[in-house]
């Protein structure tokens, strides 16, 4: 019990970096488990003729104030399915940039999305 309590006296003035860190490194664990299921799990996209469900939201062409301008297929490094939204009065940079990754053996089903989505931002009354 003494051996405790010296143990105790003379650790005090660094019980609370230790705790910290402590604390620091089971955060750590955590968050490197959460991105490896994260990065091991498929990723469920669905797409309807006007919505879009992926990583747990739904979009559509109208998202808030802000409206689907554009949709493009970029291949530099992974290929991604971009969905470019913006105001009507400012054109001039995009506001929000929905990424969606292209599966290999999906590039044409891709090239199908972005021709569908084109269609349906012309057929839009702004």
């Amino acid at each position: 019990m003494l051996v405790l309590f010296l143990l105790l006296i003379y650790t005090w003035p660094y019980l609370g970096p230790i705790i910290s860190i402590f604390f620091l490194l089971i955060g750590i664990l955590v968050t490197n488990s959460y991105f490896k299921k994260l990065y091991s799990d498929s990723i469920e996209v669905i797409f309807s003729e006007d919505l879009i469900y992926f990583l747990d939201d739904i979009y559509t062409l109208q998202k808030s104030i802000y409206f689907l301008d554009n949709v493009s297929i970029n291949t530099e490094g992974e290929p991604v399915l971009q969905f470019v939204y913006g105001q009507i009065e400012y054109a001039d940079e995009p506001y929000f940039v929905l990424e969606i990754p292209i599966p290999e053996n999906q590039t044409k089903m891709a090239h199908a999305l972005r021709s569908h989505y084109l269609e349906e931002i012309k057929n839009i009354n702004y």
